[in-house]
C-alpha cells in the first residue's frame, strides 16, 4: 500500500514539474513587444520632453526655426492619445538659467540626463542646416531608460512658403511611427526607472504611495487559522529569481485543547518547504515583485510529535508531499496578505507499541487531503 502511494507522490511531482517548465519556457520570452501589462492591467502614457532644434549653421535668418520647428511637434503628438507631454518652457528656463547651451539640445549624453531629471520618458530632439533655399531637418527620438535612438527621421524640403507644410508632415509621419515603437507601459515600469535614477543621484523624493513591491528582500507570516485550532506556524520567504521564491515553514503543534473531540492529544512540531513558481511575475521588465501575485508550488513537510490519550501515547512522525496554488499580495506598505490551497499525500512512521486504533489523530496523517491556509505577515 506504501508503495502505491509513494508511486502516486512521485507521479505527482513529475507532473508538476512538467508543467511549469513547460509553462515557464513559453513566458520567459514574450518576444521583444514594447507593450506589457501590469498585474492592474493599466497602461500608462509614456512622458515626452521636445527640445529645441540646433542651428547647425548658425544661421541668423533662420534662427527662428530652432523652436518653431519643435512646436509643430505637441499637436501631432497629441492626436496619438499615446504620450503625455511635459512643457515646452522646461528646455527654455533652463537656457535662461545658463544650466545647458543651445548646442546641447543636440547630445545624447545630456538629452539622457535631462529627461531621467525631468522624469521624463521620452525625449524628441533635432538639428537643422540650412542653406539659401534648401534646409535639412534631422529629427531623433530617444528612449531614456535604454540611451537609444528609437526614432530617427531626416526631411529636406525647400525654404519657401511651403516649409511649414513640410514641418507639420515630418511632425505627423515622426508621431505616427512613435506610437508604434514607444507604446504605453505599465505603471510599475515608469516608477521604478524615476525611483532608480532618484537613488542614483542621492535624491530622497519616494512615490507618496510606498515602497515598490519589487524592492522587497524577503518576507515573515504566520497563519491565524491554523493557530486557533493548535498549530502555531511562522513562515519565511525568500525570492530566488524574478519569478521563483523559496518558502520555509515551522510550526509549534498543541492539540491538547482538542482532545475531547479527538479522543485524544498530540504535541510536536513540523518543518516545510515549498518552491514557489510566479505565474503572473515570470518577467522582470513588468515590475512585479517574485513576492508578488499568482504561484503553483510544490511541497514537502516533516511532523515529529507525540500522540496521547487515556490508553497511553506513541511517537508520530508524518512525512507529506504535494503541491498548492495561491496567490499573494504585497502592498507598497510592506503588508502581505497570501491565500493557498492544495493537496497533500502525508505518510507517518509506525506509531510505536500501541495498535493504531487509540490514536484518532494518527488517521489525518494516514490519507490524501486538501490544505487552505491564510498567510498574514510584512515583507522587508
Amino acid at each position: 500500500m506504501k508503495i502505491y502511494l509513494y508511486l502516486r507522490i512521485l507521479l505527482i511531482v513529475i507532473i508538476f514539474t512538467a508543467f511549469n517548465k513547460s509553462y515557464f519556457s513559453q513566458t520567459a520570452n514574450p518576444g521583444d513587444k514594447n507593450e506589457k501589462v501590469d498585474e492592474t492591467g493599466k497602461l500608462v502614457n509614456r512622458r515626452v520632453l521636445i527640445l529645441d532644434f540646433v542651428n547647425s549653421n548658425n544661421s541668423k535668418d533662420h534662427e527662428y526655426l530652432e523652436t518653431s520647428i519643435p512646436d509643430t511637434f505637441p499637436g501631432a503628438l497629441n492626436k496619438t492619445r499615446s504620450f503625455e507631454l511635459l512643457s515646452r518652457s522646461i528646455w527654455r528656463e533652463m537656457l535662461q538659467n545658463q544650466k545647458v547651451q543651445k548646442s546641447d539640445a543636440y547630445d545624447d549624453k545630456i538629452a539622457v540626463q535631462m529627461g531621467e531629471s525631468q522624469k521624463a520618458d521620452v525625449v524628441v530632439m533635432g538639428s537643422f542646416a540650412a542653406s539659401k533655399d534648401t534646409i535639412i531637418i534631422i529629427t531623433r527620438v530617444l528612449e531614456v531608460s535604454s540611451s537609444r535612438i528609437m526614432v530617427s527621421r531626416t526631411k529636406i524640403t525647400k525654404i519657401d512658403n511651403s516649409i511649414f507644410e513640410s514641418i507639420k508632415a515630418l511632425a505627423q509621419e515622426l508621431s505616427a511611427e512613435m506610437k508604434e515603437k514607444l507604446p504605453p507601459l505599465p505603471q510599475q515600469v515608469i516608477t521604478r526607472e524615476r525611483v532608480k535614477y532618484q537613488q542614483e543621484n542621492g535624491e530622497t523624493e519616494k512615490p507618496k504611495s510606498g515602497k515598490d513591491p519589487r524592492d522587497r528582500k524577503f518576507s515573515l507570516f504566520f497563519d491565524p487559522g491554523m493557530a486557533v485550532i493548535g498549530y502555531y506556524v511562522a513562515q519565511i520567504q525568500i525570492p530566488t529569481s524574478n519569478w521563483t521564491h523559496l518558502q520555509i515553514d515551522g510550526s509549534y503543534i498543541d492539540l491538547t485543547a482538542w482532545k475531547k473531540t479527538f479522543g485524544g492529544s498530540m504535541t510536536g512540531y513540523y518543518v516545510g518547504a515549498s518552491y514557489r513558481f510566479m505565474m503572473t511575475a515570470f518577467n522582470k521588465s513588468t515590475g512585479l515583485s517574485a513576492l508578488n501575485g499568482l504561484y503553483l508550488a510544490p511541497t514537502f513537510q516533516f511532523m515529529n510529535g507525540t500522540a496521547s490519550n487515556d490508553v497511553g501515547s506513541s511517537p508520530l512522525r508524518a512525512f507529506s508531499f504535494g503541491s498548492e496554488v495561491g496567490h499573494q499580495w504585497v502592498f507598497r506598505n510592506g503588508f502581505t496578505l497570501g491565500v493557498r490551497m492544495g493537496y497533500l499525500f502525508a505518510v507517518n512512521d509506525p506509531p510505536g507499541s500501541l495498535p493504531p486504533q487509540y490514536f484518532p489523530l494518527l488517521i489525518p496523517f494516514n490519507i490524501a487531503g486538501p490544505t487552505l491556509h491564510l498567510d498574514l505577515g510584512w515583507s522587508f
